[in-house]
């Protein structure tokens, strides 16, 4: 008759999910670390391309607060157009072919 507490089920038991736990730990360290270097080269890119003002007006856009009249008025002159411009896709050719990527 088994005991109710037999000793090689309970190893078993607990080594699985020591390593199961492990593995889970693991994998979203992994994840985490790649979505900050993916936010380090994003932020970083950004900084390249814009100004700290420039950068606050598209972070509080897409945080969905109001802008001023005067930071509407910016933004629709200067950071939009730039905007527009990131998204032509001759442009991005252009930037693959003369960056080797």
């Amino acid at each position: 008759m088994e005991s109710p507490l037999d000793n090689n089920r309970l190893k078993n038991t607990y080594r699985n999910y020591v390593v199961h736990e492990l593995m889970t730990n693991q994998e979203n360290s992994v994840k985490e670390t790649g979505r900050r270097k993916a936010s380090s080269i994003f932020l970083h890119a950004l900084n390249l391309l814009f100004t700290d003002r420039q950068r606050e007006l598209i972070f509080k856009l897409l945080n969905k607060k109001e802008l001023t009249k005067t930071e509407r008025e910016y933004y629709s002159r200067t950071v939009k157009p730039r905007l527009k411009a990131l998204r032509n896709t001759d442009l991005m050719s252009l930037a693959a072919t003369l960056t080797g990527i």
